[in-house]
């Protein structure tokens, strides 16, 4: 129970329409058995503003923790972080409390 059929994959862009900034967001795909674990998961992206210039790293992993970096002052705060599972999740479709 609980397993993934559908494994997300590719870019994905997303814009702001009224400042203009925008996000190359690339979820990480595995490429077989043999993948790497750190693969599993993972995305990775960079959000530019309207006249091209690369101002925060998005990294982490969509179903544990986000986490974003200022490139030029190197500050790295948390965007995302999944809530613990509740006991006996593995039941439960493996829900966290907020799907409940």
């Amino acid at each position: 129970m609980g397993e993934r059929y559908i494994e997300p994959g590719g870019k994905i862009t997303c814009e702001n329409q009224t400042t203009g900034d925008s996000c190359i967001l690339e979820f990480k795909s595995r490429s077989g058995m043999l993948s790497r674990a750190d693969t599993t998961n993972a995305v990775e992206g960079i959000i530019t503003d309207a006249s091209g210039t690369k101002r925060i790293k998005l990294f982490g992993k969509f179903t544990t923790k986000l986490e974003a970096m200022d490139l030029q002052t190197q500050e790295t705060w948390t965007v995302f972080e999944a809530p613990e599972y509740p006991q006996n999740s593995d039941q439960m479709y493996n829900m966290n409390y907020w799907s409940l």
